[in-house]
């Protein structure tokens, strides 16, 4: 920096002596013959001029100047380059803060995003895993009603049980007294036990036999019918066949019967069926 103003001050030169000292050779004429005449000159009486005659005196003795700016001196450039260096990097400074503001506002708004991204994301998953629990809660309802359902639920007979109850029904004396017991299928054979009263008014027990063939319309056919291992005529036998396609169409309840207990305490006798009443 030093070496910056030499060179500043060495380009401008030394000041011209000529364009100073004319206007006071120009001014002082006078006080220079004056003083060239010697002390004893008799002094010559200098004219008097007006005001408009001595300002245009001066104003030709300084027409011929330039105006000139004070040179500022060696420490008032200094300050004045130290002033310029501060307000540059004061300039960068705050160009600086702008930038890393801007960078820190960029910063904080990836920051938000991704948290609300985050946030959007675990509500998300949290309503999925709702929607999972919810879903599972109600497929382990469905799945414990039907278990309990079938637990209770009797169980199903083959349709062979139920056209052989039919026939059943329909040749007994007494269907309201018949009661079945258990119902077994062996083979080809469907064998029912079952009780009833007889016209004797005799709690009896007995079986029926029906022996199925198979049959290309209806899938299966009646082809032999015991009752107390005695066969049943042929004849009803095939006219119950005849029926058959209806029984199908329409069967039965199939639930396989409870077994009769065999127990004396389990026994329920109606004794007003035949005892006197007194009163």
């Amino acid at each position: 920096m030093v070496d910056t103003i030499d060179n500043e001050d060495a380009e401008a030169g030394p000041e011209p002596e000529g364009e100073n000292t004319a206007p006071l050779d120009a001014a002082g004429g006078a006080e220079g013959s004056d003083h060239a005449g010697g002390e004893d000159a008799p002094a010559q009486a200098a004219p008097v001029s007006g005001p408009e005659e001595g300002g245009g005196a001066v104003a030709k003795a300084f027409a011929g100047f330039k105006e000139v700016k004070p040179r500022m001196t060696l420490a008032e450039r200094r300050e004045a380059r130290r002033k310029a260096a501060e307000e540059q990097k004061a300039a960068q400074a705050k160009k600086g803060e702008q930038g890393e503001e801007a960078r820190q506002s960029e910063t904080d708004d990836e920051i938000e995003a991704a948290l609300a991204g985050s946030t959007v994301q675990a509500k998300y998953a949290k309503k999925k895993k709702k929607t999972i629990r919810t879903i599972g809660t109600l497929i382990s309802t469905v799945i414990l009603v039907y278990g309990i359902y079938l637990l209770f639920k009797p169980f199903q007979a083959p349709l062979t049980y139920g056209v052989c109850r039919v026939f059943l029904e329909l040749n007994v004396q007494f269907p309201d007294t018949l009661r079945l017991s258990t119902a077994e299928q062996i083979g080809n054979t469907m064998r029912i036990w079952y009780t009833q009263v007889d016209a004797f008014g005799q709690y009896r027990m007995e079986n029926i036999q029906c022996r199925f063939e198979r049959d290309e319309k209806m899938g299966f056919r009646v082809e032999k019918i015991l009752i107390n291992r005695r066969e049943i005529a042929p004849e009803r036998v095939e006219a119950f066949n005849n029926i058959l396609p209806v029984i199908l169409a329409d069967p039965p309840n199939l639930d396989y019967p409870a077994p009769i207990p065999d127990a004396l305490k389990d026994v329920q006798i109606d004794a007003d069926t035949f005892r006197t009443p007194l009163f």
